[in-house]
């Protein structure tokens, strides 16, 4: 599928100079050093051959609990009966990539997993990596034109950012994805008919 990407360098300036904690590695001393030297066969391994997620929320970098897992995957679940969309909701940690691989690797992955019906692609990977401060929307071009980039930059700016730069991720991906449904929704089923 063919994915055109929204992508905000002012989000990873903003989220961590407010002061998010995103878990130093300096903290980790000995860490650091073994996920420096593994980081990029881990990273190699993974964009390779990534795991396909079971549900619609990968959560790599461990930022959600089970519960706030399960509600986001119910959430997207009815919005994908309703609608046949598709969304994905994506964490990847620093050790699966570089940071100056993070957009592409995004990218790359909505399309091996084929997220968006292929016929109509009609995806949408939401993304995140804390350890860069770096966050992408990635859209199929059916799922673009009914929300164009001004207004997934509106949704970026109004209810996503806000929260993730108080270190709410749940609130904000749980939030924001209900809002961009509230978007998709009715123009899916206007585009129906």
């Amino acid at each position: 599928m063919n994915y055109k990407i929204i992508i905000y360098s002012l989000f990873s300036v903003a989220l961590f100079a407010s002061g998010c904690d995103s878990s130093s590695e300096e903290e980790n001393g000995s860490d650091t050093l073994i996920s420096q030297v593994a980081a990029p066969d881990l990273r190699s391994q993974f964009r390779n051959n990534p795991p396909k997620p079971d549900n619609w929320v990968a959560d790599f970098d461990s930022v959600f609990t089970t519960e706030e897992e399960q509600k986001l995957n119910t959430l997207i679940e009815d919005f994908e009966k309703e609608t046949s969309m598709e969304i994905v909701i994506l964490t990847l940690d620093t050790p699966r990539v570089a940071n100056d691989s993070f957009y592409n690797l995004v990218y790359e992955l909505s399309n091996k997993w084929g997220v968006g019906k292929k016929e109509k692609n009609n995806g949408m990977v939401i993304a995140i990596c804390k350890g860069y401060g770096k966050f992408r929307i990635a859209t199929g071009t059916e799922t673009e034109k009914m929300l164009p980039n001004p207004e997934a930059e509106e949704i970026m700016n109004t209810v996503f950012f806000p929260l993730l730069r108080e270190g709410k991720f749940f609130e904000a991906f749980h939030t924001g994805t209900k809002k961009v449904i509230s978007v998709l929704k009715p123009r899916a089923a206007k585009a129906s008919k």
